[in-house]
């Protein structure tokens, strides 16, 4: 509906004006007239109802709109009575002042139908729009079922020269810059912002007057430094914000937030498609805000309809952006038309996309709100929340904020202990922040007793929150390892784990976890990872399971931490799909310039761990993972009755894993594991595998690690599908190294090549056991190879079967790949 020939800056704006007219917000500047009707009267055009009509007899009638405004229209989209078997004539005509007229179209339908039609306008600034109907091919009569006008927006940058703001200025980088029309990022150039190195520092543009914005152009720094502008906020309000604070700018009630984890680039285009008077770019972590310039584009006027809800059980709340107000729970519907997006509510919800989820692009939404239709348990703070996890059988809501933790239980190794069964706890819009401090005041006895959140109940649902550590000075990550691993306010006083879930039937529905704190970081497992290690370890890990029936779907895990992802510990029939489980690499070269007082220095940079790698030194081009696995299982657990249990079967599913130290290791798994449209990115290992495990239709790269690695030879009939992947890779390691008998494993190539050749070892399990052809033994396996990569079956390989595009090496016995 939008003319492609247009500047990308060009929105659609389809007004259906639905006056339907005696409604609490219609707009009284909107209106809808003719010259005459029977009855069928014209705001039954604006109804989104084809069964309804205006209808006029005579030669010359018309039906006319006010827009309320001046647009350039751009087209209208009419729908007429009977338009399948006859056809209107008409005149299309626009004008300014509601007496001049200009006609932008004279003729009949494109086609007929009883659909809307698109008739397609040369662009004319316009307040009014008018049809005139000469009657049909049939009788007289003028009669339209629905009409719509498609008006353009301007595309101007309305920040250029307004009056500008920021927390703090340093090095004479003035806020003015951002808005003077020099997108040059060279500061050198005299162009860019700059504050202080500040804990979320912000900058701001006040547009004069409330006008609307269809997207925000960010410009970032080139010269330097360019990393300082990511995991930053675009805010936008109608009215001025309140807070210099993040947390209270997006507490604000009609501030709209949209959130960027990446660098900025030149430039970055953030789409916003509000009203608003003051634009926002504030960090979320500690650093200096430089901005070579902002661009706010401009909207077309957003003219709400008159809404109408999802049926007659719901009472009209708030238009879009405005507070929906009420006490207590309600359910809430946020849409239009036939979109509907539903949730439940504690004390009133702002009504817009971010807080309720877009079910309806390009379309002005409204909110609607009922009794709940079941009993809920309101929490208003933190306080309550532990007291009502306490009890059972449960539906749990808690209003909306961010809320820190400041204390630990009485038992002084946790912060939440879920205690109570079947409850569904929602956390829509709720972020939960546990600040590393308050981790390293926890006791460090007894030993594995250390947690967060401590899920002992069964049948309990954690549904939309977001849980993370802080840091004591608010950065996301960590840029000084050497300073970290100085300060026990970054890191907890013990090892231990974010989530536990002793629970059986659990689950996990779209999360988002963060964790943050551990010591040592920055170095991954070479000062150890258990006991014997060179430095006392504080290891801080993600989710740890040893219930069973747990599912986790749709969460989003990072974990900035020495730890692992979700691990298992005496789980059975664990459950992980549409995941991102997501860690964190460094080149070893960053490693050398921490220092001689960095907790390698003492170590000359020599690794300390694993055996076969102690005293040798860090590899300055080589990625290092400085985490621990991502999905991991172990072989067996304590359950929370005391017994020891094998960890069982695991299902792994339209899931990532990215730049973890093993992406999916489960060989000390009892069970099978069942990996299906997975996808490994950047890690040290990636698929080890339980015996008779599946993994079907995934993908991965053997940039950092073996893609493949069969840890013990006693894993037998593994069935591989994985298509290959190629990133840039370091390191001198094997493509794959695959032991075990009964095996059928293929790689496909995605068309891409691999920079360095690896080798496909058959009959090795790696440098753990290198050099001891006891455990490197290999037989009876089919391997089909469709990459170039060549393939090496060594000497204890036997009976390998198969086709290789790349070329055979073979030392084996009674082998015939080829």
């Amino acid at each position: 509906m939008i003319k492609l020939s247009h500047l990308k800056h060009c929105r659609k704006f389809c007004i259906s004006l639905l006056c339907a007219l005696g409604m609490a917000n219609a707009h009284a500047a909107l209106n809808v007239t003719a010259s005459a009707d029977d009855g069928n009267v014209p705001a039954n055009t604006l109804d989104d109802n084809i069964d309804t009509r205006w209808s006029a007899n005579g030669s010359g009638q018309w039906i006319e709109y006010d827009l309320g405004a001046t647009h350039t229209v751009d087209a209208v989209q009419i729908a007429f009575f009977r338009g399948d078997v006859r056809d209107a004539t008409i005149d299309i005509q626009v004008s300014n002042d509601g007496g001049n007229w200009q006609t932008l179209f004279s003729g009949t339908p494109p086609t007929r139908t009883l659909a809307q039609q698109h008739f397609e306008l040369d662009d004319t600034s316009a307040r009014y729009v008018r049809i005139v109907g000469y009657g049909n091919s049939q009788n007289n009569w003028n009669s339209i079922t629905e009409f719509d006008v498609v008006t353009l927006a301007s595309g101007e940058n309305i920040a250029l020269g307004k009056a500008t703001s920021q927390s703090s200025t340093g090095y004479e980088g003035v806020s003015s810059r951002a808005v003077d029309g020099n997108t040059n990022g060279n500061w050198n150039q005299g162009s860019i912002t700059h504050t202080n190195n500040e804990y979320q520092p912000w900058w701001q543009v006040d547009l004069g007057s409330v006008r609307s914005i269809d997207q925000v152009n960010l410009w970032n720094r080139t010269n330097c430094c360019s990393s300082r502008l990511s995991a930053f906020y675009v805010l936008v309000s109608d009215v001025p914000f309140t807070s210099q604070t993040l947390s209270g700018a997006l507490s604000q009630a009609g501030v709209s937030a949209y959130y960027f984890n990446d660098t900025a680039g030149s430039p970055t285009e953030i789409n916003i498609d509000r009203t608003g008077r003051y634009v926002r770019v504030q960090l979320s972590g500690t650093n200096p805000l430089s901005l070579a310039e902002v661009e706010v584009i401009e909207g077309s006027e957003i003219v709400p309809p008159a809404p109408t809800g999802p049926d007659a059980s719901w009472t009209y709340c708030a238009a879009e952006r405005e507070q929906c107000a009420f006490s207590n729970i309600k359910e809430v519907a946020y849409g239009a038309g036939d979109s509907w997006n539903y949730s439940v509510e504690l004390d009133g919800v702002t009504c817009n996309n971010t807080n309720l989820g877009d079910p309806v692009r390009g379309t002005v939404k409204s909110c609607w709100v009922r009794n709940a239709q079941q009993n809920y348990v309101a929490v208003r703070n933190l306080a309550e929340l532990q007291n009502a996890i306490s009890n059972s059988n449960q539906h749990i809501r808690m209003k909306r904020g961010v809320y820190e933790a400041t204390a630990l239980m009485s038992d002084n190794t946790t912060v939440f202990r879920f205690d109570g069964a079947n409850n569904v706890l929602d956390f829509t819009g709720v972020t939960i922040q546990v600040p590393t401090k308050l981790l390293n005041s926890m006791s460090t006895q007894p030993i594995h007793s250390q947690v967060t959140y401590d899920v002992m109940g069964d049948n309990i649902t954690f549904l939309n929150g977001t849980f993370e550590n802080t840091y004591p000075n608010g950065q996301h990550d960590v840029t000084d390892f050497t300073a970290h691993n100085k300060n026990p306010d970054y890191w907890p006083a013990r090892q231990m784990t974010e989530f536990r879930v002793w629970g059986n039937g659990v689950q996990f529905l779209n999360n988002t976890i963060t964790v943050r704190g551990s010591y040592p970081y920055g170095y991954g497992d070479m000062l150890g990872k258990g006991a014997g290690s060179a430095v006392y370890l504080r290891k801080h890990a993600g989710v740890q399971i040893s219930g069973d029936n747990v599912l986790i779907d749709g969460m989003k895990l990072t974990v900035l931490a020495f730890g692992h992802g979700i691990f298992m510990q005496g789980a059975d029939n664990t459950v992980i799909k549409n995941s991102v489980v997501q860690g964190r690499m460094r080149l070893g070269a960053d490693m050398y310039n921490d220092g001689p007082d960095s907790l390698m220095g003492p170590f000359n940079f020599e690794q300390q761990y694993p055996d076969h790698f102690v005293g040798l030194p860090i590899v300055r081009d080589l990625m290092y993972n400085l985490t621990e696995d991502g999905i991991r299982a172990y072989t067996q657990g304590t359950k929370l009755d005391g017994s020891v249990v094998r960890t069982g079967a695991i299902t792994v599913e339209d899931t990532k894993v990215i730049n973890m130290r093993g992406c999916i290791t489960t060989p000390l798994a009892s069970k099978p594991s069942y990996i299906k449209n997975v996808e490994i990115q950047g890690c040290s290992v990636g698929y080890a595998l339980a015996n008779n495990s599946d993994v079907i239709n995934s993908r991965g790269d053997a940039g950092y690690g073996p893609l493949l690695h069969s840890t013990y030879d006693t894993r037998n009939n593994a069935n591989v599908e994985i298509t290959v992947t190629n990133i840039p890779s370091t390191g001198s390691h094997a493509f794959a190294y695959i032991a075990g008998s009964g095996h059928n494993i293929t790689f496909l190539s995605d068309g891409s090549n691999p920079d360095v050749p690896r080798e496909i070892r058959v009959g090795d399990t790696g440098d753990r056991w290198a050099g001891d052809p006891s455990y490197q033994d290999a037989a009876n396996i089919l391997l089909i190879n469709e990459t170039n990569q060549p393939v090496v079956l060594t000497e204890t390989s036997r009976n390998i079967t198969g086709e290789s595009v790349g070329e055979v090496t073979d030392n084996g016995t009674g082998n015939s790949l080829k």
